[in-house]
Parts: structure tokens; sequence; C-alpha cells
């Protein structure tokens, strides 16, 4: 079993093209409720075997292909989970099973790739993201899940105010500065930073550089940071973070005396508050740049700027399905749009779960919402990087 993160996307995106089978199943508890999602999944994989002979493939290749996963049928092991749903990926190796934390609606789809958008919901409602505790004393980074609290290794950056280097020129200016003499009168005293620091200054010069090296340790890592630490410190880091997703929320207190599993308590208590924040940010987005080359709700534009990586948030009527085919060397779409989930011939591919594919694979964000939470009732809607 696998938890839905965008590292299992990435891996499911990033298999060659080849004979797949998508399933998604809403599972029901109990001895009785066991029996039937045994039932329904065998229902399932006898329509996929049917569409892959369909596609070409011999009856028995068809039924080796899914020998596995019928064979998990009656394993006992395989269905004791405490999850709402199962999603199912059968390919070329071993079929890779993931607990889902809400019912999904009852589908199988067959093609070249899996098809991941029913797996969108399950990002939302998985509420994670990193942890930088913040003291003088000892500088630490969490990565964050509903089930744990995972430290990260904090090489190249400073663990305490002790450790702190000289400032960085680049970064700032810095030069001597003058205050008044004592007494009030004559001229200025000039007080080298060398060897008259005050405490914000060297707080300042030592959180620079922690936020340099977190920075970078998170280049690629859209989750959200939260912040934990006493509320001076923390207003000086926000001062000169330059990481793009730091929360306004934060924990405050000294981490020091705070254990981790407090720590992971507090943190998870502020991420489920702001699950979905992120579809209504770029819901807000779109509306305000619908007018712009900066947003699109034309498919064949969305999937092309998604291909070249141009796509930063995606949202889709999960209700909604394309059907259709786009060719990567011209970026021809041809397509259909409608509410069934079933290709209306054998050779169509769903094409907004392939632009979902696409703004994953380059580091976007895809949500798939209910049809009355998408912007203006449209059934696809982009965000444009450039």
């Amino acid at each position: 079993m696998n938890p839905v993160s965008n590292a299992t996307l990435r891996h499911l995106i990033e298999q060659p093209t080849g004979a797949y089978v998508s399933a998604y199943l809403p599972l029901e508890h109990g001895a009785i409720g066991t029996l039937r999602n045994q039932v329904a999944l065998k229902n399932l994989l006898k329509q996929a075997e049917t569409r892959l002979i369909a596609l070409g493939a011999r009856e028995n290749e068809a039924a080796a292909f899914l020998a596995h996963s019928r064979a998990d049928l009656r394993d006992n092991g395989f269905w004791n989970r405490a999850g709402k749903g199962l999603a199912l990926f059968i390919g070329a190796g071993a079929p890779m099973d993931i607990d889902l934390p809400f019912p999904p609606a009852e589908r199988v789809f067959t093609g070249a790739r899996f098809v991941i958008r029913p797996l969108l919901p399950a990002l939302g409602n998985d509420p994670r993201g990193n942890v930088l505790a913040l003291s003088q004393h000892n500088v630490r980074l969490f990565k964050v899940t509903r089930e744990r609290i995972d430290e990260v290794a904090l090489t190249g950056v400073p663990r305490s105010l002790a450790d702190a280097g000289p400032a960085d020129p680049m970064r700032h200016e810095r030069g001597a500065r003058s205050v008044p003499s004592a007494g009030g009168q004559g001229g200025a005293t000039a007080i080298s930073y060398g060897t008259l620091v005050d405490e914000k200054e060297q707080l300042r010069r030592f959180l620079e550089q922690v936020d340099d090296g977190v920075v970078g340790l998170l280049r690629d890592d859209k989750a959200p940071l939260l912040l934990m630490g006493v509320e001076s410190l923390l207003a000086i880091y926000r001062e000169i973070t330059s990481h793009p997703h730091v929360m306004t929320e934060s924990i405050l207190g000294s981490p020091d005396r705070m254990t981790t599993s407090e720590a992971h308590a507090e943190a998870m208590a502020v991420f489920e508050a702001q699950s979905g924040q992120g579809a209504l940010d770029a819901s807000r987005q779109f509306q305000n740049a619908v007018q712009t080359p900066r947003a699109s709700a034309h498919l064949d534009d969305i999937l092309r700027a998604a291909v070249q990586g141009r796509v930063d948030a995606l949202l889709l009527d999960e209700s909604r399905f394309a059907w259709g085919q786009y060719d990567p060397i011209t970026g021809d779409v041809m397509a259909r749009m409608g509410y069934s989930p079933h290709p209306d011939h054998d050779d169509a591919e769903e094409l907004m779960d392939l632009a979902a594919s696409q703004t994953l694979l380059h580091r976007g964000t895809a949500y798939a919402l209910p049809a009355k939470q998408m912007p203006f009732g449209l059934a696809i809607a982009a965000v444009y990087r450039y």
C-alpha cells in the first residue's frame, strides 16, 4: 500500500508508453463489505480485459496481464484496509495499490499511460508541509504528513547563532554606521559591525544564512513552510526570507521546549485548517488574470502549455471528460468534451488527465474540483507561469 504524494504521482506519470490499467473503487468495510469490494473489483478487471482485447491484445495476453491483480481478489491481507477508497495501477511490473482517504467513483481506464486525475483530491485531503523550527540554539527543518514527522538534514546551514559565519556582502550592503557620541554633542562615532554588533543585527545575519540554506533545500518543493519559534525571531525571519511559500500562520513558543510529537500535532492542526486553500488561491488567480495571456480556459492551449511546462496551476471539473487525441509533434488537439468516463473510440485518450499529468510533471499544481467550485462554471482553467 502506498500513500498519495507528489512522488507517487510522478512515478506513475513517468512510466514509458505501454499498456496500462487504472482502476478506482470505493471501499466498504466489514465482512459483507469486503465481499462487495471483491465483486466490484472483479467486474472492473473484467471490463479492463475486454478493453485490452479491443486495443489489440490477445485473450491470453490480457488474462496474463491481469493475473496478479485477480489473485489479490482472494487475498484477505489485500483487503485489510482502513481507507475509504482504493486505486489500483497495473502495468508491466507488479501492480501498485493506493489507499484513498475518500471514496472515488467506481471506474476503470485502459490506455497507453496511467490515468491519475481521480487521485488529485487525495492531495488536498492529505495535508502536509514543511516546518522550520527557529531558535538561537537549535535550528531544525521537518517534513510533516498526517502520519509522521521527519527531520531534514541541514547541510551547510548554521544550526545555532554561535555557528553563524560572517555576513554575506552580496546579500545586503553593510558598513559602518554612525551614532551620536556620548553627551549628545560633537560629531559622531563610527561603530564597526566587526566590533560592536547589536543583537538584532547578529540575529539577522544568522537568519539570512539559515534562509539561504533552507531555500536551497526546498527549491523544488511547493509545500507550505510553517514557522515555529518565538515571535521576535519569526518577525525578523519574515523580513528577510526569500522562500515563496512561507505561511502567514505560525506556531509561537520556544521549539527547544517542544517534543517532536507535540510539534507534529501543532503543525498538523495548522495544515488541516489550510487544506483546500491552494485551490481557492488558484481560482482567485485565474479570475484576476482571465482577461490576460497569463490564464486560459481552452483545452488545446492549456495542453500545449502544460507540455511546455508553463502551467503553474490547473483547475479541472471532476465530472467532465475530454476524450480525443493529442499530437506531441504538431501540438494539434482533437477532443470532445462531455460527461462520459468512457472513450468514444478505442484509441481516444482522456486529455484533461494528460493536461494534469504534464502540469504535475513540470512541478505545477493540479486540482480536481466539484463543478460548483470551478470558476465561472468552466470545465478547465489554468494559470500560466509566463
